[in-house]
């Protein structure tokens, strides 16, 4: 069988508690696939910078301000997005 493989960044949702609450942090992640289904991403996210010169550099912010644009993944129950949505109606309901 020849999967295919390919790789983008991705938002990633990370839940970390903190003085008994709860927060969701964010990170741009290399995310890995096979057969366009999400199977890994790398441990941190990834930091911004070129060995091989600005040209590099400006690729690599191209491709993440576009990859970003795909829904945000939920590292804590990957690779199932994360619920937005569902999380701003909760921290609202906390916060107020």
């Amino acid at each position: 069988m020849n999967k295919k493989s390919k790789w983008n960044y991705r938002v990633v949702a990370h839940l970390k508690r903190f003085n008994e609450k709860e927060y969701w942090i964010f990170g741009i992640h290399e995310v890995f696939y096979e057969d366009d289904i999400p199977i890994s991403y790398t441990k941190n996210p990834i930091e911004m910078n070129s060995y091989d010169g600005l040209d590099t550099f400006n690729w690599m912010l191209d491709k993440m301000m576009n990859d970003i644009k795909k829904p945000i993944l939920n590292g804590d129950d990957f690779p199932n997005e994360f619920n937005y949505e569902k999380w701003k109606k909760q921290y609202e309901k906390e916060n107020k």
